[in-house]
């Protein structure tokens, strides 16, 4: 969580430094409202990604079907995710899900079928967070007027992006390994069913 703080912070950092020096007009465009709507733009992206989230979990993550298509992963993607270093980066990623009761940073109860099935729900309910967070950041770049969108709206949208895309590629990684999980699982109680 701090990692992605510090992320969040050089990024602001950057945009302000780069408004400063490359400013359409340095009278208009003074340092303070520089800095004003650059962290009123982040602030505004941060508050839209968690309402999304609130909103999801109330009323979408039940109704969700874990075994769409849409989210299951092929060995073959999660090869390629491998092979983008998200072994590597994933651990540094915050897990808000423990704001919603379902801590995702690691696996409590890997015996259980059950906290499996609610474990990959829970995967299914942030990648879907995650997803409309990243498209839904593009309203940050009306909140002032089009002249100024290359300067906050357009910057803070594509840091967004890729903050919310980071998690959507672990998610997705791990939910290859919590379904192979799943499936032993469930193959272990329907052979225990049958020799009963």
């Amino acid at each position: 969580m701090i990692l992605y703080l510090i992320t969040i912070l050089i990024c602001v950092i950057i945009i302000v430094t780069l408004n400063f020096f490359f400013s359409m007009n340095p009278l208009e465009f003074n340092i303070w409202f520089n800095i004003g709507a650059t962290l009123l733009s982040t602030v505004a992206v941060i508050a839209l990604d968690a309402l999304t989230a609130i909103l999801i979990n109330i009323f979408v993550k039940k109704k969700l079907n874990t075994k769409s298509k849409f989210f299951v992963v092929s060995k073959k993607e999660k090869n390629f995710l491998q092979k983008l270093g998200i072994k590597k980066y994933k651990a540094y990623l915050p897990d808000l899900g423990k704001l919603g009761g379902f801590a995702k940073n690691k696996i409590e109860d890997p015996n259980s079928k059950e906290y499996i099935g609610a474990y990959i729900l829970e995967s299914c309910a942030g990648e879907i967070t995650h997803i409309i967070s990243l498209v839904l950041g593009i309203v940050i770049i009306f909140i002032f007027p089009l002249k100024y969108m290359m300067c906050f709206g357009f910057p803070v949208f594509v840091v967004n992006f890729f903050l919310n895309l980071m998690p959507i590629m672990a998610l997705r990684y791990n939910r290859y390994q919590l379904s192979v999980v799943y499936a032993r699982l469930q193959k272990k109680e329907s052979n225990i069913i049958k020799e009963n």
